[in-house]
C-alpha cells in the first residue's frame, strides 16, 4: 500500500468495510410509541436500513453494533 500513490486503498477500505460488518448484526425493531426516544437514539447509534410507522409502534430494520443490541433486545421481532 502506497499513501503517496493511493494504491491499496480500495482493497484497504474494502478490508475495514467487512471488518465493521462482522462486528455488527441486522435486526428488526418494533418499537413502542412510548419508547420513541430509543428509535430516535437509533438514528445515532446505527444505521437504519428501513423505518416504518405502524399501528402500534414504530417498525424499524437497524444494523447496529453487536454491543449495543441489549438495549434493544425486548424490541426485537
Amino acid at each position: 500500500m502506497s499513501a503517496k500513490s493511493g494504491i491499496g486503498i480500495e482493497e484497504l477500505l474494502a478490508l475495514i468495510s467487512e471488518n465493521l460488518k462482522l462486528k455488527s448484526i441486522e435486526v428488526t425493531l418494533l418499537i413502542p410509541y412510548t419508547e420513541s426516544e430509543k428509535a430516535a437514539k437509533l438514528h445515532t447509534i446505527g444505521t437504519v436500513l428501513e423505518q416504518e410507522y405502524k399501528e402500534n409502534g414504530t417498525f424499524m430494520k437497524v444494523r447496529l453494533a453487536s454491543e449495543q443490541l441489549e438495549d434493544f433486545e425486548k424490541f426485537i421481532i
